[in-house]
């Protein structure tokens, strides 16, 4: 999906983490060095981090520094594209507006095929969340489900068994 007039593009994609399945865009930017993800997408779900060994200093497209300062988490995430699978780091920051920007490793990981034309990528794009984390919270999750099923049925008691039996 391109933006109009300044010709960026953005792809859908779908996000699986151990909570949630959401759609949502990324900034294709064969410019950017890494792959990043907006630490509010990460709150809003859940979305389990790693703190980097040294942290990274972030210089936006006009030269600035990025006014979160240096990066100093990231996370593992298994893309899917075109039936290639392969799990990427993504740094966390402030994005501003954008949610996710896929940079160079993504381009040369999955080789994309984009039509200039229409500003699309072609195919379809997955991502989700791997590791420990996730296992846990799927336990976590089905945990959970199984306790609200279990406090749904109705319980024996003397007072709601007929008296024929």
């Amino acid at each position: 999906m391109s933006s109009g007039e300044n010709q960026t593009i953005y792809a859908p994609f779908s996000l699986i983490t151990a909570k949630q399945e959401t759609q949502e865009k990324g900034l294709l930017d064969s410019g950017a060095t890494h792959n990043f993800i907006d630490i509010r997408t990460v709150i809003r779900l859940g979305i389990g981090t790693k703190r980097l060994k040294v942290p990274r200093t972030v210089t936006n497209v006009d030269g600035t520094m990025n006014r979160s300062g240096s990066i100093t988490k990231y996370a593992n995430l298994e893309f899917t594209y075109q039936e290639k699978k392969q799990t990427l780091s993504i740094y966390i920051t402030n994005l501003g507006r954008d949610r996710v920007i896929l940079g160079l490793p993504w381009f040369k990981t999955f080789d994309p095929k984009i039509n200039w034309t229409t500003g699309e990528l072609t195919g379809e794009l997955q991502a989700r969340t791997t590791g420990a984390i996730a296992q846990i919270n799927r336990l976590t999750q089905a945990t959970e489900w199984a306790i609200k099923a279990e406090e749904i049925k109705q319980r024996l008691t003397e007072e709601n068994i007929p008296e024929a039996y």
